[in-house]
């Protein structure tokens, strides 16, 4: 996901491509967030040890304070405070 023309994008901020491929690819948020967590794990034959949260596997975690995961593709880049 972070490699999507890095040259114009240049974003790893999880939040901006998952807004990325909802704006510019159509998917869905769920497609989304599956294409950025376990399809990334498939395409690397890295499913016994990443992509999914299970315990004993390795996992870089974002905590967002988002009222539905919905909302994660709708306001890329900003804090979430209010």
């Amino acid at each position: 996901g972070s490699g999507y023309r890095g040259a114009r994008t240049g974003s790893y901020s999880p939040q901006h491509l998952l807004q990325l491929a909802c704006e510019r690819l159509g998917m869905t948020i769920e497609e989304a967030i599956t294409a950025t967590t376990w399809n990334a794990a498939c395409s690397l034959r890295m499913t016994t040890v990443a992509g999914s949260v299970e315990p004993g596997k390795q996992a870089d975690i974002s905590i967002l304070d988002v009222k539905d995961y919905r909302d994660l593709a709708e306001r890329h880049g900003h804090s979430w405070y209010e």
